[in-house]
């Protein structure tokens, strides 16, 4: 009881680690580019409370709230569509003001350099005696300059200067009453590659699209395929995209990207990832540190040489002999082989009677020697039901369509009762029992 009540602490541990996993990495992988974005992500901590104690501007501005309570004017959060931007992209800004029934003077402002005072640029402005809620949306363009940059939203009970150092701020100096909240955002440059091409991994050679490669070399080595794509960014994530099984699949690249590099090497004898003839690399996939993606292009491609036949290199029976009774678990074992790897194996079964069934063995579709098997259950539809010479054509066929056959024969030559007893018997079995009988009425009688 002990054992079990602890596998199922473990097991429940293990579910509850398993989803955290999950949503850990669902919200990190959200696109930077697409996901909206919030003052209070910026810091952390609410961009919307009375007397406000927190300080929601970024370099030398006060963010404080100093406009009064909780339902005095101020900023009450600010909204950005993304977190992310390329340089000259339209960034949609909104911010949410509470207005108190004083005048009160509204500024979105935008600075390319969150690290300066000096680039601030005033993007909308208003004055209002109103006393309500409301959101202000205004569209702009982000410049060319890379790096992070800050919106503002400012809400005053005093006028501010035009000029684009004193009136980014709101201050005491101007209004006892004023509140500056911040959002800042990324503006970083494409991802871009100037190096895309397949080589020889072991030679160096470069790999026009279109030739021809064995899965091993001249000398027996195996052959490696280089797959390798240059940026102009460090490299984050990425993953190669090929069909080598016949479908179009991600693979992820494991490595560091030194020197912005992505690199995929392909191991043509694994058969389990290659096993069509003509393989297509459509593009290698990366993103950047500021998840900025792209992709190679054009797809480049090679022919895998599609080999040899496959191979059968022997068969055998369970009961050990071809002769057997009707009615038996028969078994008939093969080893096969590919250069390639195994797709199907199958016999076509001819009865004594000319009829035939297709049965398909089971076994491990490696490329190395694999033995695969079929049952002859008498208790299924197809059995050993007549006596005479079975005809079995054994087929193997490997993942390219290449085929081979071999034909064996299975001798069924003694009749038997369908629960495999035999229906003969002894000969002078009757006359043994009448004698028996003949005996014992004797030994009574006297």
């Amino acid at each position: 009881m002990y054992t079990m009540i602890k596998f199922r602490k473990i097991w429940i541990l293990f579910v509850v680690a398993f989803y955290i996993i999950l949503f850990s990495n669902i919200a990190f992988s959200e696109d930077p580019f697409t996901t909206w974005k919030t003052c209070f992500q910026t810091f952390n901590e609410t961009c919307n409370e009375g007397l406000d104690p927190f300080d929601n501007a970024i370099g030398s501005c006060v963010g404080n709230q100093s406009v009064g309570g909780l339902d005095n004017p101020n900023v009450q959060e600010v909204y950005i569509n993304a977190s992310s931007f390329f340089p000259g992209d339209a960034i949609n800004m909104t911010c949410q003001f509470l207005r108190g029934g004083a005048t009160t003077y509204e500024y979105i402002w935008y600075n390319n350099d969150s690290t300066s005072d000096n680039n601030w640029i005033k993007i909308w402005n208003n004055t209002t005696s109103e006393s309500f809620t409301h959101n202000v949306s205004v569209v702009f363009n982000v410049n060319s300059s890379e790096g992070t940059h800050i919106a503002r939203c400012i809400l005053s009970y005093a006028s501010m200067g035009n000029a684009s150092i004193s009136g980014s701020c709101a201050n005491n100096t101007e209004s006892s009453y004023y509140d500056n909240d911040d959002i800042n955002f990324t503006v970083t440059g494409h991802l871009v590659y100037d190096f895309w091409n397949l080589t020889n991994y072991t030679t160096g050679e470069n790999i026009s699209s279109g030739q021809t490669y064995n899965r091993n070399d001249s000398s027996g080595n195996i052959t490696y395929i280089n797959v390798s794509a240059r940026w102009n960014k460090t490299i984050n994530n990425a993953w190669i995209e090929h069909n080598g099984t016949g479908i179009w699949r991600n693979y992820t690249i494991n490595s560091t990207f030194l020197g912005n590099w992505t690199n995929y090497t392909l191991n043509l004898s694994n058969s389990s990832e290659f096993n069509v003839e003509t393989i297509g690399i459509r593009a290698i996939y990366a993103n950047d540190t500021f998840w900025a993606t792209n992709n190679t292009t054009p797809l480049l491609y090679f022919n895998l040489s599609i080999g040899s036949a496959p191979n059968i290199s022997s068969y055998w029976f369970s009961p050990s002999s071809n002769r057997t009774n009707l009615y038996t678990n028969l078994t008939i074992y093969t080893n096969v082989s590919d250069d390639v790897g195994i797709s199907a194996v199958s016999a076509n079964i001819t009865y004594p009677s000319n009829i035939s069934f297709i049965l398909n063995f089971t076994g491990d579709p490696s490329p190395v020697n694999q033995t695969w098997s079929y049952i002859f259950n008498y208790t299924e539809n197809i059995t050993l039901n007549e006596t005479g010479n079975y005809t079995v054509t054994l087929t193997v066929t490997d993942s390219f369509g290449f085929k081979n056959q071999n034909s064996i024969n299975v001798n069924i030559y003694a009749k038997t009762t369908n629960e495999g007893k035999s229906n003969t018997q002894t000969p002078g079995f009757d006359v043994f029992v009448v004698l028996l009988a003949t005996m014992l009425l004797i030994i009574k009688k006297k």
